[in-house]
């Protein structure tokens, strides 16, 4: 598979020490939204030669170090090659237990037939959110780090919920357990995203 870089110990992207691998493309939806050039962000920068790398090699890379308790695949986009995502989770997932943690600019709502896959697995975190300029920083208890724009939040995927995630696809990627289809019932809802739970059942904190 072709990925953009690997760290094998990295502190600043999850609350665990991590191996950090950067993969995927992007198609720049924050800057397009936002109205700002394609040049200042830092994905622009990121747009190196890819190198090869097989799944179970960096598994394997990951078993043999002993600092590293966790996976965060980040990148450019990672859901932008999802087989190839799909695949190196799935690795990770005959070996080890560990978090995996994925850092996305796309909402829930947007992404929901992905999650599906996802959902059979255990201990899958994401980190949802476009970044947005001008917007706040803060720091995101389920990451433990601080992530750039106050839109953007951390969630854990709960294993089984594919009826709840079938649900949220076919009411257009709004909660079912709402009336009001809003921006503040798109998944994840803001009740969620602000303060309570999923009830859903699709997310927790």
């Amino acid at each position: 598979m072709k990925i953009l870089n690997i760290k094998v110990e990295d502190f600043t992207n999850y609350k665990k020490p991590a191996m950090f691998i950067g993969m995927g493309t992007c198609n720049f939806k924050c800057c397009n939204e936002a109205g700002i050039p394609h040049e200042i962000c830092q994905n622009y920068l990121l747009k190196n030669d890819y190198i090869e790398l097989e799944p179970k090699t960096i598994v394997g890379n990951y078993l043999s170090n002993t600092i590293s308790e966790s996976v965060v695949i980040g990148g450019l986009e990672p859901f932008d090659d999802f087989m190839n995502l799909l695949d190196l989770v799935d690795e990770f997932r005959r070996n080890t237990s560990d978090d995996i943690v994925i850092y996305t600019g796309y909402y829930p709502h947007e992404i929901t037939t992905y999650l599906l896959y996802l959902s059979e697995y255990d201990n899958i975190i994401l980190k949802f959110g476009r970044f947005v300029p001008n917007n706040k920083p803060h720091k995101d208890k389920i990451l433990g780090v601080n992530l750039a724009s106050d839109n953007q939040y951390g969630a854990k995927l709960i294993k089984g919920c594919k009826d709840i995630l079938k649900a949220i696809h076919d009411n257009d990627g709004y909660c079912p357990c709402k009336i009001n289809k809003d921006e503040t019932t798109k998944c994840c809802c803001e009740d969620f995203v602000k303060t309570k739970e999923c009830i859903c059942g699709a997310f927790e904190k």
